[in-house]
């Protein structure tokens, strides 16, 4: 059994992983902060947790017994 070519071939695809990591790696630290308005459900968290409270008030149903 020859595992020269297998080898050979692992070769290969683990230099297109390593490449495909870093092109990701480089999209991923190029992103910046995201533009525009945020949502309301955020506002609202980051209202209550500088409040002091864990979260945003959140309308529970309670259920019939």
């Amino acid at each position: 059994m020859n595992l020269t070519p297998i080898i050979e071939q692992l070769r290969n695809e683990l230099d297109a992983l390593n490449m495909s990591i870093l092109a990701l790696e480089r999209v991923a630290a190029g992103r910046g902060t995201p533009r525009g308005r945020p949502p309301k459900w955020m506002a609202q968290v980051k209202g209550a947790a500088a409040e002091g409270r864990s979260k945003a008030p959140v309308n529970v149903k309670k259920s019939a017994k």
